[in-house]
């Protein structure tokens, strides 16, 4: 049998709505075929504010926690848990030592650390999740602070208690900084970055490998080789 591929084909102008795509469950063989209810924005996921740009590259980008059918935590980038301090205001995340970029490097704390301060907190991206990312004190708006611990932990200070926020926690997907410091500051370039784009850099990070994108009609994947 030939390597696992997911075929979605856009649906563009109809009503339906779904969460991101709708796969059949019919295969033939090698691949399963199903639709999406649009087309995506962009692949460089943090620039996309529509949900199918987003469920895209979520098939080869895991966030760092995700959850089954009955809400229970299932690891996916994290190697446990995000752990919250006594106070609640510091949350400390260790990932998987088994993660790589598609160069073969290895997937680090600063890799996240970078996403966060650098890209996501950054003012020439305009992220436009930030206000998920900000608190108020004494009056003023301002970023959580994350920092790397060691190459596989890190950590995000809040200076306010917010209940909700580990899950804006569990979500991270990291870019790659060895790439994006190329890009940085440029947002033509960024938006342009072939890297991104065709979601070239993903390695081992999510359960599908991108292989093309077709705008309006299909965007194609096929499983990663698990990890090893």
């Amino acid at each position: 049998m030939g390597k696992l591929r997911i075929v979605l084909f856009s649906l563009i102008g109809l009503t339906l709505i779904v969460s991101s795509c709708r796969i059949a469950r019919e295969s033939s063989g090698d691949y399963i075929s199903g639709t999406s209810s649009g087309d995506a924005e962009t692949l460089n996921y943090i620039l996309a504010g529509d949900s199918t740009s987003h469920g895209y590259a979520g098939i080869t980008m895991d966030s760092l926690i995700s959850y089954d059918n009955d809400y229970c935590i299932q690891l996916r980038m994290a190697a446990r848990d995000v752990e919250t301090s006594d106070d609640g205001l510091v949350y400390t995340v260790t990932i998987r030592d088994d993660l790589k970029w598609s160069d073969g490097s290895q997937v680090t704390a600063e890799d996240y650390v970078y996403t966060l301060k650098n890209l996501m907190f950054s003012d020439w991206l305009n992220y436009i999740y930030q206000g998920d990312w900000q608190e108020e004190v004494d009056g003023e708006t301002v970023f959580v602070t994350p920092a790397v611990v060691d190459e596989t932990t890190f950590t995000i200070t809040r200076q306010t208690i917010d209940p909700e926020f580990i899950y804006e926690v569990r979500t991270l997907t990291p870019y790659p900084k060895y790439i994006s410091v190329k890009y940085e500051g440029d947002v033509d370039a960024f938006t342009q970055a072939p890297e991104f784009n065709n979601l070239t850099y993903t390695g081992n990070l999510g359960p599908y490998k991108f292989v093309e994108w077709i705008r309006n009609d299909k965007f194609v994947v096929e499983r990663n080789p698990a990890p090893g």
